[in-house]
């Protein structure tokens, strides 16, 4: 498992699927939003203040960096970079 260093929070993107109210499935676009939807997978010890593992977060994609590890690719953000987290929902 990968532990962060420092103010680094390991996050997993939550897949939405993005329908119309007519139930058509549109075609995911990465760009089309500033934000993510993402699970917290682990944050620095010293951190845990406010985050725990499972909290759903926003995140501003600008400064996300990945890191694939065992085959699974996992996104690095600065704590402070995570916009909010949604209270009452697990992913």
């Amino acid at each position: 498992m990968l532990r962060p260093l420092g103010n680094q929070v390991v996050i997993k993107e939550i897949e939405k699927e993005l329908k119309t109210q007519s139930g058509i499935i549109l075609q995911k676009d990465n760009k089309m939003y500033e934000t993510l939807d993402a699970e917290v997978i682990a944050i620095n010890k010293t951190n845990e203040r406010e985050l725990k593992k499972g909290d759903v977060v926003i995140v501003d994609k600008a400064v996300i960096k990945t890191a694939k590890f065992d085959g699974i690719e996992y996104l690095i953000v600065p704590e402070d970079c995570i916009i909010a987290a949604v209270d009452g929902r697990k992913k």
